[in-house]
């Protein structure tokens, strides 16, 4: 069961580094059109989520504690670090 759940967890991590890189020029949020430094923000970050869901995709396979919490742990920093970074672009 924790494998499958591993798996959707990769695989939403997946979908969120597509919807940043797919964004990355324009609407993203409520930007029509997106300045390049916040295109260069949202690559890096889609970089992280891309991370995160290979060591999902890890932790699901070596089904050990100790991957799975840092799998958790990554993601959580990432998307952490996307929040507080990202309202500064946005007015």
């Amino acid at each position: 069961m924790i494998t499958f759940v591993f798996v959707v967890f990769a695989l939403l991590q997946f979908g969120l580094a597509y919807y940043l890189v797919a964004h990355r020029r324009t609407n993203f949020l409520s930007l029509t059109t997106v300045p390049a430094p916040v295109g260069h923000t949202l690559v890096a970050f889609a970089c992280g989520f891309g991370a995160s869901g290979c060591l999902s995709l890890v932790a699901a396979w070596i089904n050990t504690t100790l991957w799975q919490v840092a799998a958790l742990v990554v993601a959580a920093a990432v998307a952490g670090l996307l929040g507080l970074l990202i309202p500064k672009y946005v007015r």
